[in-house]
Formats: structure tokens, sequence, C-alpha cells
């Protein structure tokens, strides 16, 4: 038998529901999207499991990200954030999921043609945190379908939280007016925007600590540690890391930041610091922004030999120059860093 509900408003949430819908809250940054910018999570709310995650994005094949048209409107073709979630979702084997535990978690209510998909997809909890007006009533409402086909309907009412539920929502203390806010948006497209990691290959399987996809735990250790001109690094103090987070990132003037670039396009298959020469090889150091060559070997290993020494000294220079600018742990980081043929 067909159960009717009523749509929950809730001021507090528990934590793995905070979590999660704080979560979707960021991920919404991540579109493209110039007027309304939507989030979603399917997770189990038992176990803490992220099954998929979605944002409001067009199609890749039609070769524009534009979500709107010249005058603003949406347009028809955009892939909604719930969409997004539930076609990834649906690309898994679900069948030994317990559908029964997913919540599907959005920074906005759901549109009807979401909202069936939520139903379709088996999904038994549906929780958002903003409403659109022309949802809020009316027995035809999408969240009003929803309850029908007894998917249990939470809308976290933001205008009702309490002091101590900001340190997982996030919306208390600092906006997007924040001079960290760009950091924090950047840091998240070069782990999860799709189109980012087309361009930048490089940055594929880099991710985000968790606690540091609240915003304002972010913004407070930016605050904590910033140092004025300097810029955001994961790379140094543990070399090829691939987690932003508290505890493996460092802020460093750019001048250390590009002693690591890397140019992988450019040399090819050869190492670091090595180019061809004819038939041999030349090794090549790029130094206070100029290049120096550093001779002409008949192995790569032997121009690579080479280039490892002056790079390596050259490194210790810079963080000399630095050295009481910088804190001891990065000082203590570029001292010791080696060079590899494998960088």
């Amino acid at each position: 038998m067909i159960m009717s509900h009523k749509l929950k408003i809730r001021s507090k949430l528990s934590k793995i529901d905070l979590k999660f819908i704080n979560q979707a809250n960021e991920i919404k940054n991540l579109s493209l999207a110039e007027d309304k910018k939507v989030g979603a999570i399917i997770a189990n709310h038992k176990n803490g499991e992220i099954l998929a995650i979605g944002y409001n994005k067009m199609f890749d094949d039609l070769g524009f990200q534009n979500c709107e048209d010249e005058t603003g409107q949406s347009l028809p073709y955009v892939i909604h954030a719930e969409e997004s979630a539930v076609i990834e979702f649906l690309k898994k084997d679900i069948s030994n999921i317990d559908l029964s535990e997913l919540t599907l978690y959005c920074s906005y209510s759901a549109c009807i043609n979401c909202a069936k998909l939520i139903q379709h997809a088996g999904i038994k909890r549906f929780l958002f945190t903003e409403n659109y007006h022309k949802f809020k009533k009316g027995k035809h409402s999408p969240y009003e379908f929803l309850m029908k086909m007894n998917v249990e309907v939470i809308e976290y009412n933001i205008n009702l939280l309490s002091k101590n539920n900001s340190e997982y929502l996030g919306i208390v203390e600092y906006n997007s007016k924040h001079k960290s806010y760009s950091i924090w948006k950047a840091m998240l497209q070069r782990c999860y925007n799709e189109s980012f990691l087309k361009i930048r290959p490089s940055y594929i399987g880099c991710s985000v600590v968790d606690e540091w996809h609240n915003f304002q735990i972010f913004a407070k250790w930016y605050e904590d540690n910033y140092i004025e001109g300097f810029v955001l690094d994961k790379d140094i103090l543990f070399k090829n890391n691939k987690i932003y987070g508290p505890d493996t990132c460092c802020f460093v003037p750019s001048q250390i930041n590009q002693l690591f670039t890397k140019t992988n396009k450019l040399r090819g298959e050869l190492p670091i610091g090595v180019c061809f020469n004819g038939n041999n090889y030349l090794a090549r150091l790029k130094k206070f922004g100029k290049q120096i060559n550093l001779g002409t070997y008949k192995t790569i290993q032997e121009a690579f030999d080479v280039y490892k020494i002056q790079k390596e000294i050259y490194i210790k220079e810079v963080a000399e120059i630095w050295k009481d600018k910088i804190p001891n742990n990065v000082y203590q980081a570029l001292m010791n860093y080696n060079v590899e043929i494998t960088d």
C-alpha cells in the first residue's frame, strides 16, 4: 500500500548527514553554470560510503560548457545535479547494495524529472538544503510525488541553523568573498572537475581530505597559515603527494613553487633536465629564469646525473634566500630534496 508522508523540516541533522549535505553544497562549485549551481551526492547514511556525485553541467559532446543561453536562461538540455549523480550511480553494480540505506543529498530541491529518476533508482531518502520557490507548495510538487512513492524527504532549513552545526555546514564565518575562496574552489576543480582533468591529466588521482570539503575549515586553516604573496603547494613537504590537506600543504613563494614545475609534454620520454642534442644528450637547468646548458653527454644517465647535482644545489640556494620567511618544515624539505630520474 502506498503511504503518504509529510515533508520533514529539520534544523539539526546527524553528523553524517551534515557532512554529506555540506559536501553537496561544495560540489556545486564545480558547476560552470552562471545562475544556479547545484551539487548532489548519493551516499550510504549508515556506513558513510559515497557512491556517486553530480553537479549541473552540459554534455561533453556538445563542445561547450555554458549552462545558459545569451539571455541567461537555463538551456533545456542541461544535465541536472541529481540526474548526473543518479546516472553515475546506475552505472555501478548495485545488486548487493541495500537501497534503504541510501540518501541523495542535494543543495536544492529536485525538479519533477529528477524526482522520478530518484524514485526509479530505488533511493529511499532525499535531503536538500534550499527550496526552489515554485516547488514550495502544491499537491503536484516533486517532493509530494517522492513522498507518495515512500521516499523520505527532508528539507534542511539553513535559516534555523544552531551555532553548533556551523562546523559541518560551513556557512557562518566565511563566505565566497573571503580571499581564500578562489584558492579553495580552484583546489576542488583541480581534483574533481572532469573538463579540467582532460586538460591537465597530471592531476588525475588527486583528492582533497574530507574536512577541507568544508570551506569554513579550509578558510580557518588559510587564516592561520597564509603568508602574504605566497601560493598553495602540496608537493614540497611530501614528494609526489596527491592529497590536499592540512598535513600535506603549505604556502610558499612562487619562486619555490616553480622549482618543481614539470614540462612532461615537451621532454617526451626523456628524464627531467635532459633533451636531445643530435645523437647525444644535453643536460640543462633553468636557474633564476634563465636556461643554462650543463654540457652534452653520450648517455641519458650521464646527462641526468649532472642535472641532478646542479638542480639540488640550486634548490638549496633558493631555500637559503627564503630561509627567514618560510616555515622551518618547508626549509628542511628543500634542503633534503632528492631529484630522481623518475621525476
